[in-house]
């Protein structure tokens, strides 16, 4: 499995691009349940759990990113998902109070969040699953454990940043991790479109 991982270019990428983001997404619902119980905004039990059901709307919005991902759009498709992560996490910043505004901002945050992460998991598969068939269940099970792995830290930093210094330093947090996903992808997009120039030139 090590040497599948070791040698797999395109695993390693989206394993790493997923672990980011879906530490975000494990950050993001550790965090915000505790934030929306604080004395500053003070949501009911059941106001916290009927927000929890915005993370519908990623399903919803997975079979149209299949088949954009289809007409091979997956470089901008990832793009695209990872700034709606970013995006997300930037709008908890303007959560101040229990008002509308906040319920509305929480709202779309969460669909933001949940669309971006169900599509970078989708378009990572889709990666995978293009690749060696006879390993494909093997790269697949590479691939989960990573991003399992990034989500498990994901919840642990987000709780012990939160308690252990701010919500700002928690949402800082969750912002950086897929910024890096971000500069990594588009370094991979410039060494691939750099590496195509060269063989076609040769």
């Amino acid at each position: 499995m090590i040497t599948i991982l070791k040698n797999t270019t395109h695993l390693k990428q989206r394993a790493f691009y997923h672990a980011c983001l879906f530490a975000t997404f494990s950050l993001y619902w550790t965090v915000v349940p505790i934030l929306l119980r604080t004395s500053l905004l003070y949501f009911t039990n059941t106001e916290i759990a009927l927000f929890g059901f915005v993370s519908i709307a990623g399903v919803l919005f997975t079979p149209t990113i299949g088949k954009l991902a289809d007409k091979s759009m997956i470089d901008s498709l990832t793009t695209i998902s990872m700034l709606l992560v970013v995006l997300s996490v930037l709008l908890l910043l303007f959560v101040k109070n229990h008002s509308i505004l906040t319920i509305i901002l929480l709202i779309i945050s969460g669909i933001i969040l949940d669309v971006g992460i169900s599509g970078n998991l989708l378009l990572g598969q889709k990666v995978i699953y293009s690749l060696d068939v006879s390993i494909r269940s093997r790269l697949n099970g590479l691939y989960m454990t990573i991003f399992f792995l990034g989500g498990a830290f994901g919840s642990f930093i987000g709780t012990y940043s939160y308690y252990k210094f701010s919500i700002n330093t928690a949402l800082m947090i969750g912002l950086v991790l897929p910024l890096i996903a971000l500069v990594v992808h588009i370094i991979n997009i410039i060494k691939s479109s750099n590496s195509n120039k060269q063989s076609l030139t040769g």
